[in-house]
């Protein structure tokens, strides 16, 4: 062999290698490019999932006040407001009292008549509501209420109600002008 034929051979062995290393230097800056990727995903992935897997579901209710007629059986129509709660959340809520506030410090705890009311404390499933009654004429419920807000030195017309549950949380209702019109005609 010619030393001129061994040195082209050699010249063109070198420069396979070197487009080969070029070639596999491309190849690697994009699998590098991948693995980051890869990494930043896997990152998000999992305090996404951290974070789902710590979020508590909250309680949500749905409050309402109206007035109401009554139909007991046996008896003729009875006359007052109906308080409704209900379990608008994901997960079951205790009722654990109802509480009215009328920008005073002090706070009325109400109690109902376990006959025609859902009983306190209850337990609200997903979907659930409970009903809660206040009849006018029975033992003098509206004067009784009005004249308790006036001795407080509160205001009636700033009227609302808590409905408090058992994780301590209250949610908070303005009673409309037109029940507070109701409540404060019947204390007459």
């Amino acid at each position: 062999m010619d030393s001129d034929w061994i040195s082209y051979e050699s010249l063109l062995t070198a420069r396979d290698a070197l487009l080969a290393t070029q070639e596999t230097a491309r190849w690697t800056y994009w699998i590098m490019i991948g693995t980051w990727v890869a990494g930043i995903s896997t990152t998000l992935a999992v305090i996404t999932s951290l974070y789902l897997a710590n979020r508590r579901p909250r309680p949500i209710v749905n409050t309402s006040i109206s007035a109401c007629i009554l139909y007991p059986i046996g008896s003729g129509p009875e006359h007052g407001i109906v308080i409704n709660v209900a379990n608008a959340g994901a997960i079951p809520v205790v009722v654990s009292g109802i509480e009215w506030t009328f920008k005073a410090k002090e706070k009325i705890l109400q109690t109902f008549d376990r006959t025609r009311s859902d009983a306190i404390p209850r337990t609200l499933g997903i979907g659930e509501t409970a009903s809660y009654y206040l009849i006018f004429k029975k033992n003098d419920w509206a004067r009784n209420f009005v004249k308790s807000i006036s001795d407080c030195r509160g205001n009636i017309e700033k009227l609302s109600f808590n409905v408090k549950i058992g994780t301590g949380k209250s949610f908070r209702h303005k009673v409309d002008k037109e029940t507070i019109e109701l409540i404060k005609n019947s204390a007459l």
